[in-house]
């Protein structure tokens, strides 16, 4: 054989690796020691060198070839075909080959369709440990001497049940050929052998029946054999085969029969948690479930593949591996995690696992739920109580809660801290409620329940520019009255005059003013009561009163008739009553009322002033002017306070009057007269009286002697037939027109 040995170099710098064979001597490598510079002189024994070594070569293969054929006649002569049988032994599988003289074998292990590498072994066995973990194992054995590989396959045969119940083992008909019993075989700590033996009777269909066991032979089609076990226990879990011997069994096909229990309580850790930590919400934790098979054979349960089922409160997870990676969620809280084991049976629930969640506010609840309105907001009057409200906000642990109000400056103020409760008197200047929750986790959040806080304040009076409910105006002067109603809504303001049958409306607007002026100058007809009111959906109204008094002169009323009465039933002498209407604020003062005559000479003249309504304005001037009846008419000047205030004219046959209307004796006359005085000490109380009564009877004419004054010069006269009762003569006043609109 030849092998590597350095390069060869030539003239031109390249170089050739050199292969010596093993039969170089050692001239030759001597003479490729010198030969190994830059450039070889002797060009001509360069190339013999290399045809002895191609030589050298040709021998070699030659060589390698007659040694090939010399084994491949040694393997036809000497080697047999390789036998391989397996054999169960206490849940382990030898497999077993013979008739070789080979030291050692390649081979080749399949497990359920999964190759391993080649191994070589230097024994004719190879044992595979725990083969209830496989379905299926097939070996390939090469052998050198042959050159030919060998397979068997062993099929993992097995019957699972429960303890109670029957099951029917089926035997392969391989593992019954030639065989003469059924063999039970169980291994006990030891390794020794427990064995069984059922008769097993070959190409007959009898069946055979004991208290344990039936024996089912030859069934139908199939020519299986089947072995029925009734009453199943842990005790029957064993590797059920055919044969005349124990070995032989333990060499066939055979079934193994796992019996199963439930899986011990599974026990469930987690790497991070206690019962008194928290995690975080958000935060994967990795749960283990563990759990053993307590199923028969012992060789199946050391190897049983458990299935897992993971369960959170009431919902069951997809998972079933042992080991289990979930996130924490705030749903945990009210919950527990529990697992199960299954090996054909499944187990009893874990110990329940409570994992504590961590977490800071998300969602804030006020209950109950404010009543919002317009524009998201609750309507409230001012003064109102808002609540009770519970601010709720699920934290763990607990999220600190504070209620806070914004007012319309945008100041913020805290009520008192940790109350979960709102229940405050509510004031215009407030905008909102807050309900702030702060954990220890996550951020703090807030809500708000926003505010229209409605109210409406009492109406404020402007008289000229001036504040007040009351005023005395001269009159002729501006008169400018507002009023103004803050509110929220916007109100509704009205002005109006008080009357005797309603109200007049001044002026009336949405708004908080409203205005009236009186750009005429004021008159004496404005003096009275005036209201201010306030309107506002939700508020009801809010009013003020207040008084305008308009001051003014004495003046003759001319809007209102004067009246003169046949006063001859009155006094000693011949009388006249003159009731003079005016216009006056304030109220006229009787001794301020002068009568003169023609020649400017005061007269004595009774009066008495009258309001006859509830104008404040408007008097009656009544006048008892005495009369002697000898003029034909006589002309009279009525001044108040020095100053004019009109003139009348009487008309003497206007007065005559029947002599049944007078009194004939003087006696009465005089008693008359005595009256007359007492009733005039008492400021004319019974004239008062009288024209109060004959009020009623104005409307009658025949009980009165009416004349009306239409201005200072023209007196009409209108006489009628009185009573013929001369003891019941009676005047009456006209009564006062209302006032008259503007």
């Amino acid at each position: 054989m030849c092998t590597d040995w350095g390069y060869l170099y030539y003239k031109n710098h390249s170089k050739k690796k050199s292969r010596l064979c093993a039969s170089v001597t050692d001239a030759e490598i001597a003479t490729l020691a010198k030969g190994r510079v830059p450039f070889f002189k002797d060009h001509e024994g360069e190339r013999k060198k290399r045809e002895e070594r191609k030589k050298a070569r040709r021998r070699t293969v030659m060589f390698l070839l007659l040694h090939l054929i010399l084994l491949a006649t040694q393997s036809d002569s000497d080697a047999a075909a390789l036998a391989i049988t397996a054999r169960f032994r206490n849940g382990d599988l030898d497999f077993v080959w013979t008739n070789t003289s080979q030291n050692n074998y390649e081979i080749f292990l399949s497990k359920d369709g999964r190759s391993d590498p080649w191994v070589r072994v230097f024994r004719t066995q190879y044992s595979i440990a725990d083969i209830m973990m496989y379905n299926s194992v097939r070996i390939t054995v090469f052998d050198q001497k042959t050159r030919s590989s060998y397979q068997h396959t062993y099929e993992v045969l097995k019957f699972e049940t429960e303890a109670g119940k029957s099951t029917n083992v089926t035997l392969p008909t391989e593992c019954t050929e030639n065989a003469t019993f059924i063999f039970i075989i169980k291994w006990r700590n030891d390794n020794n052998t427990d064995v069984k033996k059922i008769l097993l009777k070959e190409n007959s269909h009898v069946i055979e029946k004991r208290s344990k066991y039936a024996v089912y032979y030859g069934l139908p089609v199939s020519g299986e054999t089947a072995l029925e076990i009734r009453g199943v226990t842990l005790s029957d879990a064993a590797y059920y085969s055919c044969g005349n011997r124990t070995d032989d069994a333990l060499s066939r096909q055979g079934v193994i029969l796992v019996v199963h229990q439930k899986p011990i309580q599974p026990t469930l850790r987690t790497d991070r948690h206690t019962k008194s930590d928290g995690v975080v919400v958000g935060t994967s934790i990795n749960l283990t479930c563990s759990s053993n098979s307590t199923s028969s054979p012992h060789y199946y349960s050391k190897v049983a593949s458990l299935s897992y089922a993971w369960f959170v409160g009431d919902e069951t997870l997809r998972e079933t591996d042992s080991t289990l990676t979930i996130k924490v969620t705030r749903s945990f809280r009210n919950k527990t995690i529990t697992c199960t084991a299954e090996d054909f049976l499944e187990s009893i629930h874990s110990e329940a696992l409570r994992i504590i969640p961590l977490y800071g506010p998300e969602t804030i609840e006020i209950i109950p739920q404010p009543p919002i309105q317009r524009e998201n907001k609750v309507i409230i009057t001012e003064g109102m109580v808002i609540g009770p409200y519970d601010c709720a906000a699920d934290c763990n642990p607990p999220c600190d809660v504070t209620w806070s109000h914004a007012n319309s400056t945008g100041s913020s103020y805290a009520l008192v801290q940790g109350e979960q409760t709102l229940q405050h008197i509510v004031s215009r200047e407030m905008v909102s409620f807050s309900c702030r929750a702060e954990g220890k986790f996550g951020q703090p959040i807030e809500r708000t329940i926003l505010l229209d806080v409605i109210y409406m304040d009492l109406p404020l009076v402007y008289i000229n520019e001036e504040q007040r409910i009351q005023a005395d105006i001269r009159e002729g002067k501006t008169l400018h009255v507002s009023c103004f109603v803050n509110g929220n809504p916007t109100p509704r303001v009205r002005l109006s005059k008080v009357k005797d049958s309603g109200s007049a409306i001044l002026s009336e607007v949405t708004g908080p003013w409203s205005n009236y002026s009186s750009d005429r100058g004021t008159q004496c007809y404005d003096t009275g009561a005036f209201h201010c009111v306030g309107m506002a959906a939700g508020l009801g109204t809010e009013s003020v009163k207040f008084d305008i008094n308009v001051l003014c002169e004495a003046r003759r009323d001319i809007h209102e008739m004067l009246n003169i009465y046949n006063g001859t039933v009155i006094g000693f002498e011949d009388t006249v009553i003159v009731k003079i209407p005016v216009i006056a604020n304030p109220s006229p003062v009787a001794k301020k009322v002068s009568w003169l005559d023609l020649d400017d000479q005061a007269i004595n003249v009774k009066t008495v002033v009258l309001q006859p309504g509830n104008v404040s304005y408007r008097h009656l001037i009544i006048s008892i002017v005495p009369w002697n009846g000898v003029e034909q008419n006589r002309a009279y000047t009525v001044n108040y306070g020095g100053r004019l205030l009109t003139k009348i004219t009487i008309d003497s046959k206007d007065l005559q009057k029947p002599a049944s209307e007078r009194f004939q004796n003087r006696e009465s006359r005089f008693l008359i007269s005595v009256c007359l005085s007492v009733v005039l000490g008492v400021s004319l109380l019974g004239v008062t009286v009288v024209l109060c009564r004959m009020k009623g009877r104005q409307t009658d004419p025949s009980n009165q002697d009416i004349v009306q004054v239409e201005d200072q010069g023209t007196i009409n006269f209108y006489e009628q037939a009185t009573s013929s009762d001369n003891n019941h003569l009676y005047s009456t006043l006209d009564t006062v027109e209302k006032e008259t609109p503007h």
